[in-house]
């Protein structure tokens, strides 16, 4: 889970430069007279960091998601043991109980 931690913060701030980059390099004025190699630039930019943010924004959630998961294995293991441990302990005191009886008799 930490590297999906890790993942998540990473793409997010590498997401975010190179959209402050691309929003920066934004030509202004209209898009017929600008160079279209900056106008490239600009987009090519824009489409890589909205990607790594949202790869971030993914990851995030599943971090999140696997936690969740995690925990609710945690639990529903905890539950099962104690109720192996609960069925052990009556088998026990049955087996005691019929142990003792036999004793009596004989």
């Amino acid at each position: 889970m930490k590297l999906l931690t890790w993942t998540t913060i990473v793409a997010i701030i590498v997401g975010a430069i190179f959209v402050l980059d691309g929003y920066a390099s934004w030509p202004s004025g209209s898009l017929l007279e600008v160079d279209p190699a900056r106008w490239r630039t600009a987009v090519l930019s824009l489409s890589i960091g909205s990607t790594l943010v949202g790869i971030g924004i993914l990851a995030g959630l599943l971090a999140l998601h696997a936690r969740a998961v995690g925990l609710q294995t945690r639990a529903a293991l905890a539950f099962h043991s104690a109720a192996d441990a609960a069925r052990a302990a009556e088998a026990a005191r049955a087996l005691h109980a019929q142990t003792e009886r036999a004793d009596y008799r004989g």
